[in-house]
C-alpha cells in the first residue's frame, strides 16, 4: 500500500500544525489500528469533500468515532481551521490512490 520513502513535514501556517496535532492525537489513541494519514496541501483542497485521509487497520464504527472526535477536538484548539477526514482500511486501494494522485496534481477531485 505505502512503499518506503522520505517523510515530509512541513510547517507553513496553522493547516500544518493541525493536521500534524491530529495525526500525533489519533496516534496516541489509536495506537498500530492507526496506518497512515494523507493530508491535503491546504485545508481548502478536498477530495471526496474531505481534507484528510485517514486509513485504519479495521473499519469499526467506534474508531470512526475516535477519529471523528479527535478532528473536532483538534479543530477547537487550532482555532478557524477544519479537518474533515475520509475514513477508510488499506483494502480500499481506489481511494487511497485518488487521495494521493490528486494532492501530488494538485487539483481537488
Amino acid at each position: 500500500m505505502f512503499s518506503e520513502s522520505p517523510r515530509f513535514y512541513v510547517f507553513r501556517g496553522l493547516w500544518d500544525e493541525a493536521v500534524s496535532a491530529f495525526s500525533f492525537r489519533l496516534r496516541q489513541e489509536l495506537g498500530n489500528l492507526l496506518l497512515c494519514v494523507v493530508a491535503s496541501p491546504r485545508e481548502d483542497a478536498q477530495v471526496k469533500g474531505a481534507n484528510v485521509l485517514v486509513v485504519l487497520a479495521e473499519d469499526r464504527f467506534e474508531l470512526r468515532a475516535r477519529v471523528l472526535e479527535v478532528a473536532r477536538s483538534v479543530g477547537r484548539e487550532v482555532k478557524s481551521i477544519t479537518i474533515t477526514p475520509f475514513i477508510t482500511t488499506a483494502e480500499d486501494e481506489y481511494v487511497i490512490r485518488v487521495f494521493q494522485e490528486s494532492w501530488k496534481r494538485g487539483t481537488d477531485a
